[in-house]
């Protein structure tokens, strides 16, 4: 099937339908779209081009019909329940790529996906870090995506819940994306996330601050931790001297304890 027909047939936006071919094409999506009118699809792949967009359809974030997601400019390996990586914690990787220059050792609680601490690990080839996650899947995940970006050799993933979580007698930093929306909101959700995505990474309890509670309480410094918008005066009377960074809408994004 012609590209060019298959693109004015689809019933996704055009980014979309541009990502879903270049994952079942292999062809860099601005290519697909400057060469649509001389390009074919054989059968197999618009075999694939519609059970992906069938699943979209149904309701599946993009992300996780693909398998795949791009953050801080490396290819990451995507699976539900494990969140989704947004853009705005790129923003923590860049604050705690300037402050964990000199470090050796990190921890990384609520891992996830390992979108941050392998970020890390890629800049920084002498870091080492422990990460914990509560959920088995996210710690498989991790070790998915340290394999594919060749550091599993330098991070330790222990399924754990954040309160027992394992002693640490020596750590340099922590870095960490915690749950920080309150229960009574979560509902407010759109539905793909209710759906697809684990309510547990999501969900920071009544006031959306019980886990950093639990953070102040391992008394581990430098703390670069991303925050809710608003809750930059919450956190601050959490921790007392805290730095706020502001994503690009200026709201606050990533809180730094030294």
């Amino acid at each position: 099937m012609n590209i060019s027909t298959l693109i004015k047939q689809s019933p996704l936006s055009l980014r979309d339908t541009l990502i879903v071919l270049e994952h079942i094409s292999g062809f860099d999506k601005n290519y697909i779209f400057l060469h649509q009118d001389s390009l074919e699809l054989d059968n197999e792949r618009l075999k694939k081009f519609n059970d992906i967009v069938y699943k979209i359809k149904d309701g599946m974030p993009l992300q996780y019909a693909i398998g795949k997601w791009w953050f801080f400019g490396h290819e990451f390996f995507v699976e539900p329940p494990v969140l989704i990586p947004r853009p705005e914690t790129e923003i923590l990787v860049e604050k705690a790529i300037e402050i964990v220059k000199d470090c050796q050792i990190g921890f990384e609680p609520f891992v996830g996906s390992g979108i941050i601490s392998i970020s890390l690990l890629k800049y920084y080839p002498h870091l080492k870090i422990i990460a914990t996650d509560i959920n088995k899947k996210a710690c498989e995940l991790t070790l998915k995506n340290a394999r594919l970006h060749k550091v599993e050799d330098r991070i330790l993933v222990v399924c754990s819940n954040i309160a027992d979580a394992i002693k640490i007698e020596k750590v340099d930093f922590l870095v960490a994306n915690p749950p920080y929306i309150p229960t009574k909101s979560l509902e407010t959700l759109d539905k793909s996330i209710l759906k697809y995505e684990d309510i547990r990474a999501l969900d920071g309890k009544e006031d959306g601050l019980f886990f950093y509670e639990k953070l102040k309480s391992f008394d581990i410094k430098p703390m670069i931790m991303e925050i809710g918008h608003d809750q930059e005066y919450a956190i601050k009377s959490i921790f007392g001297d805290v730095e706020i960074i502001y994503d690009y809408s200026y709201k606050p994004r990533v809180a730094i304890v030294r």
